[in-house]
Formats: C-alpha cells, sequence, structure tokens
C-alpha cells in the first residue's frame, strides 16, 4: 500500500488485463498520470491493479479529464467489440453441430430399431444429411470467422485512431510533459 498525499496529488486505481498493461501505462501517461502501485488481482490471474498519481493541480486538468473519460469509454468499447467478435460464426456453428448432433442421434435409432423399408429411408437420409451437415458446417465457419475478423479490424482501426487522437491532444494540453 502506498502512502497517498491527497492535498498534492489525485489518484486514480485501474483494473487492467496483463496483456494490455504497457498500452494502458503508456497512454495513461499522456493524461499526466504516473504509475505508484501495481499489485495482481486478488481474484483474477490476468487483472492487475494499477495506481496511478498525478499533480492535484497539472495544468488544463478539467480538458484532460475529459478526454481521459471519453478514452476509457473508447477502451471499453473497444474490449466488447472484441469479445464479441466471432459471436455469430459461433452461434451459427453450434446451431449446426446441434442440428448434427440431432441427425447422427436419429439415423442410429433408426438403424436399431425394427427396420422397415420407411425407417431404412429415413436413416439413410439422417446419414447423408449428417455428412453433409460435417462438411458444410466448417466451410461456412470459416468464411464468416474470416469475415468477422475483417470487420473487427477495420472497427478496432477506427477506435485506434481516436484512442490515439486522445492522448495527443492531451500531450498537447500538457504542454509535452509526460507525454514525450
Amino acid at each position: 500500500m502506498i502512502k497517498k498525499d491527497i492535498e498534492k496529488f489525485d489518484y486514480q486505481t485501474v483494473l487492467v488485463k496483463t496483456d494490455c498493461i504497457d498500452e494502458v501505462v503508456s497512454n495513461y501517461a499522456c493524461f499526466g498520470w504516473k504509475v505508484v502501485d501495481k499489485n495482481p488481482h486478488t481474484q483474477y490471474e490476468n487483472i492487475v491493479e494499477v495506481t496511478f498519481e498525478r499533480d492535484h493541480f497539472v495544468k488544463n486538468k478539467d480538458d484532460l479529464q475529459y478526454l481521459q473519460v471519453n478514452y476509457e469509454v473508447d477502451i471499453n468499447r473497444r474490449g466488447k467489440l472484441e469479445k464479441f467478435k466471432h459471436l455469430k460464426s459461433t452461434i451459427f456453428s453450434s446451431v449446426l453441430s446441434l442440428v448434427l448432433a440431432l441427425c447422427i442421434v436419429s439415423s442410429i435409432m433408426l438403424f436399431l430399431k425394427n427396420l422397415t423399408a420407411i425407417r431404412l429411408a429415413f436413416a439413410i437420409v439422417c446419414t447423408v444429411l449428417s455428412v453433409a451437415i460435417s462438411i458444410v458446417t466448417p466451410l461456412i465457419s470459416c468464411k464468416m470467422l474470416k469475415k468477422e475478423r475483417a470487420i473487427f479490424d477495420v472497427e478496432a482501426a477506427k477506435i485506434n485512431e481516436v484512442l490515439n487522437g486522445y492522448c495527443t491532444t492531451a500531450k498537447k494540453l500538457l504542454g509535452g510533459k509526460n507525454g514525450k
């Protein structure tokens, strides 16, 4: 635990995923913050608690705070975008996998019962449908994944550009201090 001098400094503790800690620390420096403490989260392995401090009387504090809030909103938006980038292909693959399992079970059940011409025909149809689904599902899923990845890359690039804009503006407001 750090000793805080609340008359001279503002403090902020942020929960950060370990894989993007360098980016967050670097970008918070643009808003005049410097790291004073880093601790692993008590419950989650991939989260780190980072405590920052900034001079309480920093130049253009209100503007910096406004930019920082917008930065945080957009960084969270990018995180949600990444979290759900393969949602459609995952749902599609899951549904077709369930249909595939249903077809396989149905064909087995039809073969095991007293074989009549109608049951045999349904069993063959279910077997053929199972083979078709097992071939088509990966092909379509791969195309969907590529399309989703391309859409994500475009959207993430737009958000990254906005995030860089916040940092550039913040550096100008600080007059180059802590922004380097």
